[in-house]
Order: C-alpha cells, then structure tokens, then sequence
C-alpha cells in the first residue's frame, strides 16, 4: 500500500478484503452534539456547570466550535475553551464573545 497516497477518503474500509480497516471518527453537526450536551442538563442545573471544548485544539474548527459555543450560550449554559491559542487571533477573538473562561495551555516559552 502506498501510504503517501492516502486522502482520507476510506475507501480502503470497504475495499479491505479482511475487514481490518475502521473509520475511527464521526461527523456532528452543532444540533447533534447539544443534543447529547443537553441531556445532562440536570447536572448543570445542579452544578452551575457546563460545557467545556477541549481535546486536541477545538478551534481548529472553527466554524464547529463557534456555532457550539453560541447554542451553548442560548440555552444558558456556561461555556469554556481549553486551548492552546494556535490559531489565527481573529478566531480568539470570535469565540471570547461566547466564552465565559478560558484554559490557555502554554507548553513551552521561549524568550
């Protein structure tokens, strides 16, 4: 196989003649993933919590993120971003209008 021919398209999944290949990921859209966040709203309740986006660098999606954040923020709920900041200020900047904290991981500082 030549992997530097990969597009991430999977179609070696179905073109696996062993069943030895998965897709590892899904595709949500901002309705399907507060549908699942809102089904613990109980516990917010209870908590004062709320949703926090993280894992990886959320706002390398931004688009995804933003609309997360905003229905976030219309049904209430506290919002807070986990991240490193590597990406484009502006997108900072979109995502401080619907975020009420901010986790700023900084690995390394260099003078």
């Amino acid at each position: 196989m030549d992997w530097q021919a990969c597009q991430a398209c999977g179609a070696c999944v179905s073109g696996c003649p062993y069943g030895l290949r998965r897709i590892a990921g899904s595709t949500w859209t901002v309705e399907d993933a507060m549908e699942v966040v809102l089904a613990d709203c109980i516990f917010y309740d209870e908590s004062q919590g709320g949703v926090t986006l993280s894992g990886g660098e959320p706002l390398f999606q931004p688009d995804f993120a933003l609309g997360l954040l905003q229905s976030a923020k219309r049904h209430g709920l506290h919002t807070a971003v986990d991240t490193c900041g590597a990406v484009p200020p502006s997108v900072v900047a979109a995502a401080a209008q619907w975020t009420d904290l901010f986790l700023y991981d900084i690995k390394t500082l260099d003078p």
